[in-house]
């Protein structure tokens, strides 16, 4: 059965950076809307869990950036979902160009948090009528856990109300600002991004307060973000080498 869900987009200014490429933290965004549409699709959208006193959250995600969108470029967005695996929800991402090239692919993991005890469960979503003849294996590899022992967290930021989302914590694209806003803008301003992976590991929530850190070595960025020295985010994002 085709459990595909497919949209066109159309990159906006407000999506777009001063070199007219389309943020990653936008490119996130629609995923997370694409996604959202094609888990209603499948019985289990936003109103159907909330009801329910559930929320889809994303646990991690890997990103590989093949063409970088850019302003007023159109490109198709194909998503769908694979095998549960006891408490994780594999989502993949394909995105195609006008002449059919794949410019973006990418693997997420998503979770359900319990909307009044704020964590994580297992809930049988066949009950909601979701899929049972689901594709085993994703795209591409899962996203995969990543070493952040280099890292030193000493700038220290409190979440405010602009960073929160409908689930009262940090939206996944807040942490993607956070990270680019912390790179010097001699290196942003050439930059060219292959891939990232992110891993959100604990909610953030208003007021809390983050220390955030980042390493570079050779093309690639690690990055940690802690809550009263707990690790909450972490990312790798590799660029393109000179």
């Amino acid at each position: 059965m085709n459990h595909i869900y497919k949209c066109m987009h159309e990159v906006n200014s407000y999506q777009v950076d001063f070199k007219d490429k389309m943020k990653v933290s936008s490119i996130f965004q629609i995923m997370q809307d694409a996604a959202g549409e094609g888990a209603s699709l499948l019985g289990v959208g936003k109103e159907v869990l909330m009801s329910n006193d559930i929320a889809w959250i994303l646990s991690r995600i890997e990103l590989k950036i093949y063409k970088h969108p850019k302003h007023k470029d159109k490109f198709q967005i194909n998503t769908w979902p694979n095998k549960p695996m006891m408490m994780f929800h594999p989502r993949s991402f394909r995105m195609y160009d006008d002449d059919h090239n794949v410019v973006m692919e990418a693997n997420t993991i998503w979770t359900l948090l319990d909307l009044n005890k704020r964590n994580i469960v297992t809930s049988d979503l066949h009950e909601f009528n979701f899929p049972t003849d689901l594709e085993v294996k994703p795209i591409l590899p899962l996203p995969s856990k990543i070493n952040v022992s280099s890292v030193v967290c000493d700038k220290e930021y409190e979440v405010k109300y602009s960073d929160l989302d409908c689930n009262l914590h940090v939206n996944n694209t807040k942490y993607i600002e956070w990270m680019f806003d912390m790179i010097p803008f001699v290196e942003i301003k050439d930059m060219e991004i292959e891939s990232i992976t992110t891993n959100y590991l604990k909610e953030i929530r208003l007021g809390d307060k983050v220390n955030l850190g980042y390493n570079k070595e050779g093309n690639v960025y690690t990055f940690a973000f802690k809550v009263n020295d707990e690790v909450c985010f972490s990312s790798k994002l590799v660029v393109k080498g000179e």
